[in-house]
Parts: structure tokens; sequence; C-alpha cells
């Protein structure tokens, strides 16, 4: 059985490995030229994308990717468009054929743009302009909101755009995906951090013919807040340092039917252990 200063001791060991790790398969890349598809070899660390032959300064809109944190996931950004990104995601540690799982985050998104308008329509050509307004905003693929309308007839008309985005998620290496049957990824922010899901009717998981025929899972996202740091993720993510927090607080209650056991270390150093709950009739022991 592992004593407290023991625990603590692995405790501290893990976030320094953690720490060590990050830096050593993070890249340093601040601009936007990528690699190819087979040479993801680290995660984006702060990765301005801007247009293709951009040579001015950053400006709000041009998206910042970064991926350095623990379980993070994010090898490669390619700019499609102003609204439009391709993700390519890292495969899983000696083993590339597997491409599942992505967590990254997002910042310095467009500033929020307001128009105003003065009119004074009937009702059913309100309904008319509002369409052309809609139709004409749709392939720049922003969201427009009306907010203030003055009962049958419109005084003023005041829009707030945001800025929407498209990711690709390109180089999946699954052929089933519960993305399918209405599964969606996670997002959290700066100003909400409690994760949700995405509207499944935003994600879309198929198979293109662009992407060496890789399943694609696409998403659509409008960012509200321009100040905010969004970060996005297969679904909940559960980490390494998280659930050896866990184990220590369980250790620490000091209690009869569990045990803690070191088994080895990994190739990066970490602890590879166990626990037993040990009970009259049976010993349930897991491994991490």
């Amino acid at each position: 059985l592992i004593s407290a200063n023991t625990s603590l001791y692995f405790e501290t060991k893990v976030e320094k490995g953690v720490t060590h790790l990050l830096r050593t398969f993070c890249t340093c890349s601040s601009g936007s030229e990528t690699g190819g598809e087979d040479a993801l070899v680290g995660n984006v660390n702060k990765l301005m994308v801007s247009p293709p032959g951009y040579t001015g300064a950053p400006r709000k809109g041009h998206l910042v990717f970064d991926a350095c944190f623990e379980s993070g996931n994010l090898g490669r950004v390619d700019y499609i468009s102003e609204f439009e990104f391709d993700l390519f995601i890292r495969p899983d540690t000696c083993n590339p054929r597997f491409r599942v799982w992505f967590n990254f985050t997002v910042e310095n998104v467009r500033e929020t743009q307001c128009l105003s308008f003065s009119l004074s329509l009937a009702s059913s050509e309100l309904c008319d302009w509002l369409t052309e307004v809609v139709t004409c905003h749709r392939d720049t693929l922003y969201e427009v909101l009306f907010l203030t309308f003055g009962g049958f007839n419109v005084t003023s008309v005041f829009c707030i755009v945001f800025q929407r985005i498209i990711f690709n998620v390109v180089n999946f290496s699954k052929t089933k995906s519960l993305y399918r049957d209405g599964m969606s990824p996670v997002v959290k922010s700066t100003s909400r951090p409690k994760w949700q899901r995405l509207p499944a009717k935003n994600v879309y998981y198929y198979r293109c013919p662009d992407h060496r025929r890789n399943y694609v899972m696409s998403f659509a996202f409008c960012f509200d807040r321009e100040d905010d740091v969004y970060q996005f993720a297969y679904c909940y993510p559960y980490t390494y340092s998280r659930l050896q927090h866990y184990l220590a607080s369980l250790e620490r209650r000091n209690l009869p039917y569990l045990q803690r056991d070191q088994l080895g270390l990994s190739v990066v150093s970490w602890e590879v252990g166990s626990s037993a709950s040990r009970g009259r009739k049976k010993c349930v022991r897991l491994r991490w």
C-alpha cells in the first residue's frame, strides 16, 4: 500500500511529466504554412491561420488554433476560405492507422458587426425584404439576428452579424461513427465553461473523395463573443492527470478495501499502475 507521501510524489511527477511531454510534442509554428498530411509530428501551438499571401498585421477573424495542452490533438490546419478550414488530427501514438480523437481551442474570432436600418414597410414588404437580406448573407455564412421591430410597421431594424465557420476534420480512420447516429462534438468557452454538445443538425459525417476517401466530419459553429477562447473536442475529455488526482484522493482516505500499486513506467516515464478494490467475496482490479 502506497503511503500518502508517495502519493503526493506521484501527483507531482505526473504534472511535471505532462508539462515535459507537451513541450516535446508540440510544434512552435506561428504562421499558416504546414507540412504534408503524413508529417503530423506535433500539435499546433498558437497557430494563426491567415489567408494565403497575406503579409499584414494579424486581424480579428484570423483564427488562432492551439492544441498544446494535455489531451489536445490537432496537427495541421488548412485555410480553405474565410469561413471554412480543413483540420488534420494526429494519429494514435505508435499506431498511425487510428485517427479519431481531437481536442483544440480557437480564439481571435471576428469582431461583432452591427448594422442598423430605418424603414417604414408594411408587413408583407417586410417579409420580402428580410428574405432578401437573409439570402444575401447566406452565401457568406453569416448568421443574422433581427432584434427590434415596431408592430406591423417597422421603424428600425438592427442586425447583429456573428462570424460563422465550417470546420472539416478530414482524416478520420473509422468507417462507422456515432456521429452518423446523432452524436455531435462538445464545445465550451471562457465565459461558458460547461461542456455542451453542438446541435446535431450542424454536424455531418461522410466519406470525401477529395481527401483520399477518408471519412470527414464537418460542423458549423457561430462565434458570438470575440473575447472568448472556444474549445472543441470529440467528446467529454478525461485526462491522465485528472485520473491520477482522483486515484490519489481515494488513496488519502485510507480505505481498507483499496490498494494502489505501480506496475511500471511507460516509454515517457508515466506511471502504469493498478488499483484493487477488495471485498469479502471478490477483488476488483483496475489497470491504467
